[in-house]
């Protein structure tokens, strides 16, 4: 067993545009992270490839996991 602190984990987020799609991309790593509640304009689809994420939205939560792919309507 390892006496040794583990690094703390921390955000990363990086954000870009792509005209060829008319999309705005994110990818980010986030630790200890919470959104406050907000909506889009735009739909928003996210795939989770590590980690999980907890979504509330229209009074239910829902978790979804590495591997899941979610997808949000305008103004959700």
């Amino acid at each position: 067993e390892s006496t040794m602190a583990q690094p703390k984990k921390q955000t990363q987020v990086t954000v870009w545009r792509a005209p060829d799609l008319g999309a705005e991309l994110l990818r980010g790593n986030f630790a200890d992270f919470s959104y406050d509640t907000h909506t889009h304009d735009t739909a928003c689809f996210a795939l989770l490839t590590q980690g999980a994420i907890r979504i509330r939205m229209r009074g239910t939560e829902v978790v979804a996991r590495k591997g899941d792919l979610y997808a949000i309507a305008a103004d959700e």
